[in-house]
């Protein structure tokens, strides 16, 4: 088979789309204002947002293992082709959606 891209490309690029996924999680969950709420009120409001936290940590797990899945196949590869890069692509689509579908499934 012939390599149309270094094994050690293909990974940084896939590795960073994973980062990128990861990194939109935690940027979705909202910060309760807190500043017009009395002390005794305050773990309401935390309790409030428990469905972020729940979503992110769910979302977290599926894209690390995913991403820990992913990793385990590059033992297995010796070279890149276009099919590799191919389906490669649209697993890195799906992975960049789950932000996007986690913030979602919190508002509706």
């Amino acid at each position: 088979m012939k390599s149309v891209m270094s094994l050690s490309r293909f990974e940084a690029f896939s590795d960073g789309v994973f980062a990128i996924a990861i990194t939109l999680l935690a940027i979705d969950i909202k910060v309760p204002n807190l500043e017009q709420v009395p002390p005794s009120a305050v773990i309401n409001e935390i309790i409030q947002i428990w469905p972020y936290f729940l979503s992110y940590i769910t979302s977290f797990l599926v894209i690390g293992v995913l991403w820990l899945n992913h990793h385990t196949l590059f033992h297995f590869l010796k070279g890149i082709d276009r099919t590799t890069l191919t389906i490669n692509l649209f697993l890195l689509m799906c992975v960049a959606f789950i932000p996007y579908v986690t913030n979602l499934s919190v508002v509706l």
